[in-house]
């Protein structure tokens, strides 16, 4: 009897050496090669000196498609509704419950132009505008990937796009196709049946019948990848993406074969695709891998799927969540699933570590204004903390707010274990949020015991806010930081246009630049 069952790589957190164990398991490719190199910059100088034929014949060469012209390629809106009517009523019916959700995702990420003057009458701001034409390229040449095309398209539609031109390697029948009905759902202008270096080519140079984009997004092959690297500068491009990874982190209770299935749906991709399982309970894990050998013979991609999961795939024992978290940031994956009861505990841990370097600054702060107190007695007497965040985007508002008020509540027998502190003062450079037109920074305090105690002192603070206000020339939120949604300004990089270093300044206002005088 033959034994066709799939056992998958394990490791575990207690492991010696785990994290160059772990590493030499995750060995990711570089992206492309000489030899593909190569290939691509011969196919993308063909395409754009040679345009619509050049597509003609690499389309009929590498995905046997043969047409006179491009337009032949070409699948008009009609088409597109036509295959959304032939499919299944259930498939439709996912579609459209997913592609709801994607575009009510993305309404939220948009954001708004805003501008605002000085007290000398000069006007600074941002403006938000959508790109006027963008392609997406939807991989195809393995399987249909009508989830790309959503998550691709919506944005872009919701964002203000006026054109969406899409290629993907997979030839129009009548039969509904799942990609060519997500693009009806979608909003897509145009649909090209063109993959490969010549689709990125297209899109990037643009030929007769295929108009030049300003952006490419979208996976696909090492010649896909390797096309849209040699194109950037020349157009936009979203990112250089390699094989597909996922890290699920369990907790044990869920239906192991629910698991199998969601490692599955990655493994499918391809057989360099990584998926990952990290959970407590070395039970589950076992259980889990019942699951797969039960689940993978009826899998319609099983060659693809036990190819991936036999030389990439891998089982993590971790010995608790902290050490799940960690081994989970070690991978950085493409995509994490926290499937337990309680992910806020996953989050928790990372709040911890954040915590933690707060936590020391708030000691530090307690015994110095402890210190002082005693070196320099005073009756009536504000002891602050402040906090300035200049360039750290994890160090979000409400997340600081949160950490502080937890520790200031925190006592030993009864008592406050920073008694010194009556208030932090927290505010950030790198965060911002937009009221009236202007640019708001949030300037958060947090009560100690001692504002707690002497009601007085809250009208110090409340003077001290508008001074500082006053002085930085910009306004202030002193509200709830839960209650505001704070976006993170543009991180300062290296190097960078003189202009956009002024601009960015202007944002930033930084404390020390000289100021008037407060006015009296």
């Amino acid at each position: 009897m033959v034994d066709n069952s799939l056992t998958i790589k394990r490791l575990s957190t207690a492991d010696v050496g785990f994290e160059k164990k772990l590493a030499s398991l995750l060995q990711r490719e570089i992206l492309t090669t000489n030899e593909v190199t190569s290939v691509v910059s011969k196919i993308l100088g063909a395409v754009r000196h040679r345009g619509d034929q050049a597509v003609i014949e690499y389309t009929k060469k590498f995905d046997g498609f043969c047409a006179k012209s491009v337009t032949d390629l070409l699948v008009t809106r009609r088409q597109m509704e036509v295959s959304l009517d032939q499919i299944a009523p259930k498939q439709r019916q996912a579609l459209t419950h997913a592609a709801e959700r994607i575009r009510r995702y993305h309404e939220k990420q948009k954001q708004s132009s805003w501008h605002y003057e000085e007290s000398d009458g000069s006007v600074y701001g941002q403006k938000i505008s959508p790109l006027k034409r963008v392609g997406i390229y939807v991989p195809g040449g393995k399987a249909n990937y009508p989830s790309s095309l959503l998550m691709l398209a919506i944005p872009a539609q919701v964002a203000g796009v006026t054109e969406i031109i899409v290629t993907v390697p997979t030839a129009y029948s009548d039969d509904g196709n799942l990609v060519f009905a997500a693009a009806a759902l979608a909003g897509v202008s145009q649909l090209y049946t063109i993959g490969g270096a010549q689709a990125i080519g297209a899109l990037a140079y643009g030929t007769e019948t295929i108009p030049r984009v300003d952006k490419i997004t979208g996976p696909g092959n090492i010649y896909v990848t390797a096309a849209k690297k040699q194109v950037y500068g020349e157009v936009g491009i979203d990112m250089l993406a390699g094989p597909s990874e996922l890290t699920i982190i369990c907790d044990g209770k869920t239906d192991p074969d629910w698991i199998a299935m969601d490692l599955f749906s990655q493994a499918e991709h391809d057989e360099k695709a990584q998926s990952i399982l990290i959970s407590t309970s070395n039970d589950y894990l076992e259980e889990v891998q019942a699951s797969i050998n039960k689940l993978l013979p009826n899998m319609e991609r099983r060659r693809i799927i036990e190819a991936s999961l036999l030389s990439r795939g891998i089982f993590i024992l971790a010995e608790d969540i902290e050490k799940a978290v960690t081994a989970s940031n070690l991978i950085a994956p493409e995509h994490l699933e926290l499937s337990m009861d309680d992910p806020e505990a996953v989050n928790a841990k990372f709040v911890n570590r954040i915590g933690r370097a707060i936590v020391n600054h708030l000691k530090k702060a307690n015994k110095q204004l402890g210190a002082h107190q005693d070196n320099f007695p005073r009756k009536n007497l504000v002891r602050l903390m402040l906090l300035i965040n200049e360039d750290h985007e994890l160090y979000e508002p409400a997340l600081i707010a949160h950490i502080v008020q937890r520790a200031l509540k925190r006592t030993k027998d009864g008592r406050p274990l920073y008694p010194n502190i009556d208030t932090v003062i927290f505010t950030s450079e790198r965060h911002a949020t937009v009221k009236n037109g202007q640019v708001v920074f949030p300037l958060i305090a947090v009560e100690g015991s001692g504002l707690e105690t002497d009601i007085w002192k809250r009208t110090i603070v409340d003077h001290l806010f508008e001074r500082w206000a006053n002085w930085t020339h910009t306004p202030t939120y002193k509200g709830n930081p839960k209650d505001v949604a704070f976006t993170t300004l543009d991180h300062v990089p290296e190097k960078m246009a003189r202009q956009d270093l002024w601009r960015l300044q202007y944002r930033r206002r930084p404390y020390m630049e000289r100021r008037p005088a407060y006015p009296r």
